[in-house]
């Protein structure tokens, strides 16, 4: 087993010899540094991966190369690592690079983007001193220090990852003794007074606007894509019971034009239901046939009727206000 480790390894993408402490396991192969740093950084299942995985993400991340040529900055958010968008292509990346050719970052598409979370971690530190024979003890009550780091997780559709996660400040915010725990309000501002007390009080507070800017960003990516989302026409479709479900779907966006109409529509169906229930002639049926009949609203996203007690579109998922 000892001599096992030292024989000799071949890339089973390139198959260049791998050197010592330079083989990447792969689960039916082995997978060279060098190969391996052209993988997505965003991915993290490469030893569960099998060799031709890894070789059509391979062959993705070099086609990938065209899409970061071809890309076009409109607005750059972030410090070191930054959120490139180019809005006139709908597409975005995310990079601490300054060479964007020789990093090549993932070109990613708006539609792709399904949640955007923004985190802020507070650590803490307890502050010690000194008794009377030199030892460190805790103050009476204890004293922390306070420190903050903000996240902004992106989760995306894509085949490789399913999330895109970065540090927006570069370092560590310190705040002393002040805990900043709750002031996450992105149009909140200290007062001068409670800003001399607390160190870095204004950092705090210029990274909590700059990581409010970038989920703002992704959030409106979502919602671009959304409104963009044109419902699927009933001639479009093959299958029979999605056809008829998208008829049915029509039907009932028509009728809601005319209350009287959707009345009616709805009393019919109730009456249908009853015949086949074996019932006749039971009272309140016009009454009956009110109640069913949803209120409905427009969806801003996609302009569906949908009923308005749901909170979000029945159709394309969107917000309802």
């Amino acid at each position: 087993m000892i001599m096992g480790l030292f024989d000799k390894k071949y890339c089973s993408i390139c198959n260049n010899k791998i050197g010592l402490l330079g083989n990447r396991k792969l689960e039916d192969g082995n997978l060279c540094k060098e190969c391996a740093a052209k993988l997505s950084p965003w991915f993290s299942e490469r030893r569960h991966s099998t060799v031709q995985e890894i070789g059509e993400q391979l062959n993705y991340r070099e086609n990938n190369k065209n899409a970061v040529q071809a890309f076009r900055t409109t607005r750059d958010l972030g410090r070191y690592t930054r959120v490139l968008i180019d809005d006139g292509a709908q597409k975005f990346m995310i990079t601490s690079a300054k060479d964007l050719v020789s990093a090549n970052p993932d070109v990613l598409d708006f539609d792709q983007v399904t949640g955007c979370m923004l985190d802020v971690d507070e650590s803490r530190s307890e502050l010690k001193q000194k008794d009377s024979s030199g030892k460190s003890v805790s103050y009476v009550p204890p004293r922390y220090e306070y420190s903050y780091n903000f996240y902004i997780t992106v989760r995306v559709n894509h085949p490789y990852f399913d999330e895109m996660r970065f540090r927006v400040n570069t370092s560590s915010v310190e705040t002393g003794e002040r805990s900043m725990a709750g002031m996450t309000d992105p149009n909140y501002r200290m007062n001068p007074a409670a800003a001399t007390r607390a160190t870095n009080a204004a950092q705090y507070y210029e990274y909590l606007s700059l990581s409010n800017e970038i989920k703002a960003a992704f959030d409106g990516m979502i919602q671009a894509s959304v409104a963009g989302v044109q419902p699927a026409q009933p001639e479009d479709v093959q299958d029979p019971e999605l056809k008829k479900l998208l008829e049915e779907k029509a039907k009932v966006e028509e009728l809601t034009k005319d209350p009287e109409k959707l009345r009616a529509y709805y009393e019919n169906a109730l009456k249908e239901a009853q015949a086949a229930a074996g019932i006749a002639g039971a009272a309140g049926i016009a009454g009956a046939a009110a109640s069913m009949a949803p209120a409905t609203v427009k969806c801003q996203w996609c302009g569906c009727q949908t009923p308005a007690d749901k909170g979000s579109c029945q159709f394309c998922g969107g917000p309802l206000n």
